[in-house]
């Protein structure tokens, strides 16, 4: 139970990222773009409680997209209620201890100030929401669009609809990255891909199956599975 001082409220789960307005953190709507795909395939990345059924739109052996991905956790979250206890564009400015040793005091801003009282607290706030930015020198100076991989949903068109832009580079070797490049490819744009020297980074551009002796699996099977068990 969540409390404003003297004002008894609903449970509320409390999120410290003003930029999400809605659920799905990394699939949220506003994070999505066109092509935009996860590096799962259709029945490896759901709850056992909740298949994702081919309402989401997403057959065999695809890869599951990222609206799709949202729409199902969206789903997931309007089955069990918890749509109403999650409080959107809300960001926790202070957290601390109360003097009774029994609960948490925390400062909000939604977009008022408000003070909430609540006897747990969750820290949960992810590594993808806000951007690690490299240091270049001359990028202040720099004067065509520049946006990290998390401003993707918000800044697409820069790559996909605005005529004076030709050539992308895009710099780091990850998924979103790759993601990057796919985009910008797709839609007749010249890609200049910088990444490390070593070449290391783009593990996701393969096929989705591959074979194991005499079976063919999925990848992502023989990439997870299998090799967590021998990091273990």
């Amino acid at each position: 139970m969540l409390w404003v001082e003297h004002t008894i409220t609903l449970p509320r789960i409390l999120t410290d990222l003003p930029q999400n307005t809605s659920i799905g953190g990394v699939w949220a709507e506003n994070k999505l773009y066109p092509g935009l795909k996860t590096n799962n395939l259709h029945g490896g990345i759901d709850y056992t409680d909740f298949p994702m059924h081919e309402g989401f739109g997403i057959g065999t052996d695809q890869h599951v997209t990222g609206q799709a991905m949202h729409n199902y956790v969206e789903a997931y979250a309007q089955k069990h209620d918890l749509i109403n206890r999650i409080r959107f564009s809300t960001e926790v400015r202070e957290a601390s201890q109360l003097s009774t040793g029994s609960g948490w005091r925390l400062v909000i801003s939604t977009p008022d100030e408000a003070v909430v009282e609540t006897r747990k607290l969750i820290v949960a706030t992810g590594v993808t929401n806000e951007p690690h930015r490299p240091s270049i020198k001359g990028s202040d100076h720099f004067a065509a669009p520049n946006f990290h991989s998390c401003e993707m949903g918000q800044y697409h068109t820069q790559i996909t609809h605005n005529p004076s832009v030709r050539t992308v580079a895009v710099l780091g070797g990850g998924k979103s990255a790759y993601d990057a490049v796919y985009l910008a490819a797709t839609h007749g744009r010249n890609v200049e891909w910088i990444m490390r020297k070593s070449g290391k980074g783009p593990a996701w551009v393969f096929p989705a199956h591959t074979h194991l002796g005499p079976m063919k699996v999925r990848r992502e099977v023989r990439k997870t599975r299998i090799q967590a068990a021998i990091h273990n």
